[in-house]
């Protein structure tokens, strides 16, 4: 029997490799095998899950996917890195935080908004930068310590 960290890692793993196969066309297939056999290494070889990481962003630059799976995908990317890192850590170790879990769910939210919303203003490359800091500080604020 798998224990939880792990199911958690390869569900969220798999997630992200299949959440590219939608718009994929067959020049990025090879990289989202690829990404699925080193997201089950990964399970056993933490650098492996860096690779499948890796491996979904190029396989999501060849391909046309839709702003959610885009979006999808990247939010699971970053439980499977959280969880993969937390395999074999003792039994108290929460690898998906309340806090973590937000911060994915906000920068995911906010790709999928820039992705949705026509950028027909001139002014958005200003705004854009300014938005990521203050959604960044507001991500790490409860980690903050006095």
């Amino acid at each position: 029997m798998m224990p939880p960290q792990s199911a958690i890692a390869a569900a969220a793993g798999l997630f992200m490799a299949t959440a590219v196969l939608p718009g994929a066309p067959t020049l990025a297939l090879p990289l989202v095998e690829a990404a699925a056999l080193l997201a089950l290494a990964g399970l056993r070889f933490r650098h492996a899950a860096t690779a499948a990481v890796l491996a979904i962003i190029g396989a999501l630059a060849l391909s046309n996917p839709t702003a959610p799976l885009a979006a999808a995908g990247g939010i699971a990317a970053a439980i499977y890195l959280l969880s993969v890192h937390a395999i074999g850590q003792p039994p108290g170790v929460v690898p998906v935080t309340p806090a973590a879990l937000g911060g994915a769910l906000g920068f995911g939210a906010a790709a999928l908004l820039a992705a949705i919303v026509p950028g027909r203003h001139v002014w958005w490359p200003v705004i854009a930068p300014v938005t990521v800091v203050i959604l960044y500080l507001l991500t790490v604020r409860p980690l903050r310590r006095h």
